[in-house]
């Protein structure tokens, strides 16, 4: 089965610090080369609602930087796009590498993308090339060779695990990370066109798409139809979704059945298409699954008292973000459904962690006094995605401090809910006083907890305050009564899940 065409974006992932963001295309530091534009993410295939993920400059949560051709070099690359490589150990490979580019999430993640290009390009090296370009670790060699005059050559060899720590270099002032050695893999999103799918060959070709196997290996020829879609606008593309790839290959001879229109479409437009829209969504469910993969990590940390359980508003937000991003059914169906879905089961995964997720907010309220408006504030926080700790009567059937230290975790708010005379001389007498308790633990300079007050009804603060809560206030506040409760318990809900 040749290829008349094969493209490739391979995807390799790194962190950043994510303070330099905002800076990200805007701002040159001083003495800095600028090696990137900043490119305008752009597409007609998103849905009104989702647009603002990318193009917003100030909500959006992703920017692109494209390198400049005259700094190609500094990768180790040729300087010219259209430069002929190959691979050390196989030579008959031939492929090229265009457009290089840096994309950076707002929460750390990058990922440095590169255009691989082929053509006429049998399945067995089409599975050689991205098997072995994919997995960084095995450091394959990378050549090219060309000749600059009569008897001078341009030549270079390197791995594209040079390629990274060339580019990280490049980026230094954002400070880069590197996966670990052994787990440094690449995700690659490709498609190809050929004259014609071989009926008796393709179910084992589509396999080993599936396993990214190195083209020169045996493989069972049993067909998993969980893994191979075709969809309903496109039928003559075959989709291979796994879990560190998605690879359509179009049949041009069903495309031209179907109507003449459809080769002009797969050879001019398809490419593009992917490359633009199909490789932004693919990003940023990427990113998703990167993330929830980091929570389950410190669930299982926390299982072993390494670290606190992820709290439930981090895993909300997520859950807020695993939607359908395009107004395209086909596009939805490939990366939401079978990707997200069935491959990466992010949907249930996002849910365990639900069930094990820590607080996100404390209520410290005085029951004499306070026990209506921390209801209130109670409800309209579940209401809104929070995990609330309420319910303090099982608190105090134990040792309280044991049990507030395990209810109390660093990172959370603790809202203290303020109502006339809950600190003042008759709350300091009292020895049995547990919302003294929880704030006096809550302000200790050890933790790491922010307090959020609301007054209500007109509460003052003591001339006396209790040990250990002098600074009690100069805490931020929020009033609450009768007249503003609906808005006061709106602000209350911003600011605890701005974090």
């Amino acid at each position: 089965m040749m290829h008349e065409r094969f493209e490739m974006a391979l995807i390799i992932p790194f962190l950043y610090n994510s303070s330099f963001y905002e800076k990200i295309g805007v701002k040159k530091y001083a003495g800095e080369v600028q090696y990137f534009q900043r490119k305008s993410i752009r597409s007609n295939r998103l849905n009104e609602q989702n647009e603002n993920l990318w193009k917003n400059e100030e909500h959006g949560l992703v920017r692109c930087l494209e390198l400049l051709q005259g700094y190609r070099k500094n990768l180790s690359l040729h300087n010219n796009e259209n430069c002929t490589y190959y691979l050390e150990n196989k030579k008959n490979i031939l492929f090229k590498i265009s457009k290089v580019k840096g994309w950076f999430f707002k929460g750390g993640e990058g990922y440095l993308t590169l255009d691989i290009r082929a053509v006429n390009m049998d399945e067995k090296n089409v599975l050689d090339l991205r098997a072995m370009l994919s997995d960084i670790k095995a450091k394959k060699r990378i050549c090219y060779m060309i000749k600059t005059g009569k008897d001078e050559t341009d030549e270079k060899i390197f791995t594209i695990k040079e390629v990274l720590q060339n580019f990280l270099g490049m980026i230094k002032q954002m400070e880069p990370k590197v996966q670990k050695e052994n787990s440094l893999k690449a995700l690659t999103l490709s498609y190809g066109i050929v004259e014609e799918l071989n009926p008796a060959t393709s179910g084992i070709y589509f396999e080993k798409l599936r396993l990214n196997a190195d083209g020169s290996s045996r493989i069972s020829a049993k067909i998993d139809s969980n893994f191979l879609y075709q969809l309903e606008k496109y039928p003559y593309i075959n989709w291979v979704v796994s879990e560190e790839s998605i690879a359509g290959t179009a049949d041009m001879r069903q495309a031209l059945e179907i109507a003449d229109k459809n080769g002009d479409f797969l050879r001019k437009s398809l490419g593009p298409a992917i490359f633009r829209d199909y490789l932004m969504v693919y990003l940023y469910y990427i990113n998703l699954n990167t993330r929830t993969a980091e929570l389950e990590k410190q669930s299982r940390e926390a299982a072993n008292n390494i670290c606190v359980y992820p709290a439930m508003r981090t895993i909300r937000h997520l859950q807020q973000q695993l939607v359908m991003l395009t107004n395209q059914i086909h596009i939805n169906t490939l990366f939401y459904r079978y990707l997200c879905t069935n491959v990466w089961n992010l949907p249930e995964r996002l849910g365990r962690l639900e069930e094990t997720s820590e607080n996100d907010v404390f209520i410290s309220y005085r029951r004499k006094y306070g026990g209506y408006p921390a209801r209130l504030i109670y409800n309209k926080l579940k209401e809104s995605g929070c995990k609330v700790f309420y319910d303090y009567k099982s608190m105090r059937m134990g040792d309280f401090n044991i049990q507030l230290k395990k209810a109390m975790k660093n990172g959370m708010y603790v809202v203290a809910v303020l109502t006339p005379g809950c600190l003042g001389e008759d709350a300091l007498g009292e020895q049995e006083n547990y919302m003294i308790k929880e704030l006096r633990y809550a302000m200790e300079p050890c933790n790491e907890i922010r307090v959020l007050n609301v007054f209500v009804d007109g509460f003052s603060f003591p001339k006396q305050l209790p040990e250990g809560l002098e600074n009690m206030d100069a805490q931020h506040g929020i009033y609450m009564d009768a007249e503003n409760l609906d808005s006061a318990l709106e602000r209350i809900v911003e600011i605890v899940k701005r974090g």
